[in-house]
């Protein structure tokens, strides 16, 4: 009953996005709830968090919410595969990328993908702990925010992490001004549509506090076009289930189902700044 009223709620406040002033019930999970801009149909926790619970929540992330990394880290050859996986079906060549930025680096998984390429790269996160873990690695990162740079790149990625900032539409005008002349960033991010909306509740990227945008393939390609970026390609991969959570071969079937049917719930972006 509680559920049935808030779903009727309208919820008034501005979109960090489009400005929009008006909002409807999407889901709520625990103690949180999301809701659906009216303007460009990104799903949006709300209240959303302040920088000083984020960072609370980051630093203790790795030991206690990050199993994945942990995971990751005992076997990266997957996950190298996955990368050069990635880049061949976007059509993205590694090679004419001389100096990258890593947003979000965690632990630094992807830098060590691009230190066995020769490639010159540097990651950034807010979490200390996992920064240290990536220095002791050998690898150039920092503990900084991403506003405080001022250096140039010839490509900037962001692994699923765009749905973790307060104001990504800012983030996006920083990246363009950290980005060469008609050089490359690549994005990966949770995607809503047919999957998320039939898991509800249960999809796996409804993930609060530290999933505070949803976007869907149209608002995101909005908010890549109002920051003056033109996509050049995309990807869509994952079915909605994680690893372990169903018998392997299942899971095989219902990824190669959803890649087929183009409905997968993560969607990588390859985009250009316009000059």
């Amino acid at each position: 009953m509680v559920i049935k009223m808030e779903s009727k709620q309208k919820y008034r406040f501005k979109c960090k996005i489009c400005d929009a002033e008006e909002f409807n019930f999407d889901i709520r999970k625990g103690n949180y709830t999301y809701v659906v801009c009216a303007g460009c149909g990104t799903s949006i926790l709300h209240p959303i968090p302040d920088e000083a619970t984020l960072k609370e929540f980051y630093e203790t992330y790795e030991k206690d919410g990050g199993d994945y990394l942990r995971i990751r880290e005992l076997d990266k050859g997957p996950y190298f595969k996955d990368y050069d996986l990635t880049f061949s079906d976007l059509g993205f060549d590694l090679k004419y990328s001389k100096n990258v930025l890593d947003v979000g680096c965690a632990t630094g998984i992807f830098l060590e993908f691009l230190k066995e390429k020769g490639i010159n790269a540097k990651g950034i996160d807010i979490s200390s702990k996992m920064i240290e873990k990536g220095k002791k690695k050998g690898l150039n990162c920092e503990t900084t925010d991403l506003f405080s740079l001022s250096e140039k790149f010839d490509l900037i990625t962001l692994w699923d992490v765009i749905e973790h900032f307060i104001n990504p539409k800012e983030v996006f005008k920083k990246v363009y001004q950290l980005l060469e002349k008609e050089e490359d960033i690549i994005i990966q991010t949770p995607c809503k549509g047919l999957i998320s909306e039939n898991f509800k509740e249960e999809w796996r990227h409804y993930n609060p506090p530290q999933h505070i945008y949803l976007f869907n393939q149209n608002s995101l390609f909005y908010l890549l076009t109002l920051t003056k970026f033109m996509i050049v390609n995309w990807i869509r991969i994952g079915s909605g289930n994680d690893a372990g959570t169903i018998p392997a071969k299942p899971k095989k079937v219902f990824d190669s189902i959803s890649k087929k049917l183009g409905i997968e719930d993560n969607i990588i972006v390859w985009a250009k700044k316009r000059c």
